[in-house]
C-alpha cells in the first residue's frame, strides 16, 4: 500500500498519473511505429484493476471482499481453457 499516503492527500492523484503513464506510452510506440493503442491500452488494463483492488483492499473490510471475489473466481472457473482438447 505505498501510493495509499499520495492517495489520501489528493484522491486524483494515482489516475492522473496512471493517464499520464498511459499517454507517455502510447506516443512513445507512437514514435517508434508500434501498435500504439495497444501499448497505451496495456498500461490502463494491468493497472485500473490494480488500484480498483488496492482501493478496495483500504476499505476496513477490504481484505474479506479480496477474499470473496478470489473464491468466486476460483469457485466458477472450470478450468477448461488448460485442458488439452
Amino acid at each position: 500500500m505505498l501510493y495509499l499516503p499520495f492517495f489520501a492527500s489528493d484522491p486524483k492523484l494515482p489516475w492522473v498519473i496512471l493517464a499520464g503513464g498511459a499517454t507517455l506510452n502510447f506516443a512513445l510506440a507512437f514514435a517508434m511505429s508500434e501498435r500504439p493503442l495497444w501499448e497505451g491500452g496495456g498500461v490502463l488494463y494491468l493497472c485500473v484493476p490494480a488500484f480498483a483492488a488496492t482501493l478496495v483492499r483500504a476499505t476496513p473490510d477490504g481484505i474479506w471482499m479480496i477474499v470473496g471475489v478470489f473464491i468466486a473466481i476460483w469457485a466458477t472457473d472450470t478450468g477448461r481453457s488448460s485442458q488439452v482438447i
